[in-house]
């Protein structure tokens, strides 16, 4: 037996079907795979509707609850529900002919709601509102059903992060205002249609910033996308699943993690739980990541969320 690393995989395969029920394996993207799958996914024709509900594997926990108006499941149609591993309610709401209808929310796995947020045929209505887990506001928007709102979000302190307005639905419009932890502010952008027109950076003194360094800029590991997939290989031990005993297969494991402020990697949490000493070889790997080049935000070093996927390929021979 032998094992490889693959940092990529998403091939498809219907495990078993019917005229009226069938279950796959979906991968952690949600979609159909012949390798051992992160969701095992029943869909099923009910009184003309089509209701699927998908089970997270390896932990044999629900994962999601919803309806369809065809075979294939690209129509939404009646309610939904996305869970956490541990079972509790992630996200709910409900569908109208694929578009967001009613009232949506959102809980963190402590069960606490993080936003509320209500639609009419896909389009924002009424009042938003996020929070964050200390209980403070995060977020707050205003939108007309027709996609015009204004938005306003807050740090987990009460700081003002941000405001501005937004056009069909999505686009940003107008003069927008981002703000510095101490409340002042931190850049200003004009929008037109979505199109930014001009934007300028200050410091936290009000100092203006050098116009180059006015964009956005995402975390990077130092030698980019190829020098972390080096890293990863050649500090990532492929037989460990193998020497543990896993079945044969291709098994996605998925990590999230927050690039600091100084580049150090934190908050490192699995997202799968095959085992196997999969996910924990991954972790070790991580903890030994170099520091990264951080985030940057209007001239500003700031967090950034990244999540990684590794592939532990387990073959005969």
């Amino acid at each position: 037996m032998r094992t490889k690393l693959l940092l990529l995989a998403a091939l498809s395969l219907q495990l078993c079907a019917s005229a009226q029920k069938k279950e796959e394996g979906f991968d952690f993207s949600f979609k159909p795979t012949k390798n051992p799958p992160r969701y095992l996914v029943t869909t099923e024709n009910k009184n003309g509707l089509w209701s699927r509900t998908a089970v997270y594997m390896p932990e044999r926990a629900i994962a999601m609850e919803g309806w369809y108006q065809d075979e294939a499941c690209t129509i939404q149609h009646g309610s939904f529900v996305w869970y956490h591993t541990n079972r509790a309610i992630r996200e709910i709401g409900s569908f109208d002919q694929g578009k967001k209808h009613g009232t949506w929310i959102r809980y963190n796995e402590q069960g606490q709601m993080l936003d509320s947020t209500h639609y009419e045929k896909g389009m924002r209505k009424g009042l938003s509102i996020g929070w964050h887990t200390n209980g403070k506001r995060a977020d707050s928007s205003y939108f007309d059903g027709a996609g015009n709102g204004t938005t306003v979000a807050w740090n987990e302190d009460g700081i003002r992060m941000l405001e501005g307005k937004t056009i069909n639905d999505t686009a940003k419009d107008g003069l927008w205002k981002y703000y510095h932890a101490n409340g002042t502010v931190m850049a200003t952008e004009e929008y037109v249609a979505g199109e930014r027109k001009s934007c300028a950076c200050f410091t936290e003194l009000g100092k203006a910033v050098d116009p180059s360094e006015c964009l956005e800029k995402d975390a990077a590991f130092k030698g980019g996308d190829e020098g972390w997939i080096v890293f990863l290989q050649r500090n990532l031990n492929p037989a460990v699943a193998a020497k543990k005993g896993a079945p044969f297969g291709a098994y996605t494991v998925m990590y999230q993690f927050i690039v600091e402020k100084d580049g150090s990697i934190g908050d490192i949490k699995a997202l799968t739980s095959y085992g196997y000493g999969m996910e924990a070889e991954v972790l070790r790997v991580l903890k030994k990541s170099p520091k990264w080049v951080p985030a940057n935000q209007f001239g500003t070093k700031v967090r950034a969320y990244r999540r990684q996927p590794i592939t532990f390929v387990v073959e005969k021979g």
